[in-house]
């Protein structure tokens, strides 16, 4: 009996000291992370404890939610690619500990997908369940996920992923492709697809949630930013003027930024 109290106890106190280092990523300044990691490892220790010694389920959302909000505060700056790549072949078992486990590894996936970088080099194989498996819950029809869009299109690319690529040539067979491509063409319908299903959901009347299309306008920037093909630079002209039209319809400050930027990216870099 003594020894379930002192694990109580012993709970209670690592969580407050969890909440302490939280308030430590949200308020600190990055040079000093980025030192306090060096000397300590801090995000190592919380992956290895996280993900390989299984605690309790509240200390793993805790984590989690800790790692969201350094790629909230920082991007991929403290939690790296490196860092997630660790994590990546643990994601899917720790999604089944619990819903709400589920739910912050999910938006974790989601969160590291939009900010994955042009021509990055992160094998996203680990990955390919999760995304199959969310495929017919967000992606089709009409419960689009913005961020999911992002790391479907980003895997999409990845001869490695062929399940996906199946299923999305599947989703996107009676696609047109509006233009003449020398490349793959199963791959351009796939483009189309995506870039059809956010067109739909940015001409949206009366129109979705102002979270939602500021998500959604971040994902179309990310996928700008990272294009390497000649496929995805037509379907994404394609797209300049709905995003266009959206910027007379809304004047948010976030979705007006990032629908400008979509479009300098496509016109001016």
């Amino acid at each position: 009996m003594k020894r379930g109290i002192v694990d109580e106890e012993w709970l209670i106190s690592f969580r407050l000291s969890l909440l302490l280092f939280d308030d430590i990523v949200l308020h600190g300044s990055l040079s000093e992370l980025q030192v306090m990691e060096e000397n300590s490892m801090v995000v190592d220790i919380l992956i290895d404890l996280a993900f390989k010694l299984s605690p309790c389920q509240e200390v793993v959302r805790d984590i989690v939610l800790i790692f969201l909000n350094m790629i909230e505060k920082w991007d991929l700056n403290l939690f790296t690619l490196a860092k997630f790549e660790k994590i990546m072949p643990h994601l899917s078992k720790k999604m089944k500990l619990s819903e709400r486990i589920e739910d912050v590894c999910r938006e974790l996936i989601y969160q590291v997908g939009v900010l994955l970088p042009k021509s990055h080099n992160v094998d996203l194989s680990e990955l390919e369940p999760f995304v199959m498996k969310r495929l017919p819950l967000e992606f089709w029809p009409g419960g689009v996920h913005a961020h999911l869009l992002k790391l479907v299109w980003e895997m999409v690319k990845c001869p490695k992923h062929k399940l996906l690529f199946k299923e999305l040539s599947k989703l996107s067979c009676n696609t047109t492709v509006q233009f003449a491509t020398p490349g793959n063409t199963e791959l351009a319908k796939i483009f189309q697809f995506i870039s059809n299903l956010i067109v739909k959901c940015i001409e949206k009347d009366p129109p979705c949630r102002i979270e939602y299309l500021t998500e959604l306008t971040k994902s179309m920037v990310s996928i700008a930013r990272s294009h390497t093909l000649d496929e995805e630079l037509y379907v994404l002209e394609d797209m300049v003027s709905p995003a266009m039209w959206l910027l007379e319809k809304q004047n948010d400050e976030k979705i007006v930024a990032n629908v400008k930027e979509f479009i300098s990216i496509l016109h001016y870099d």
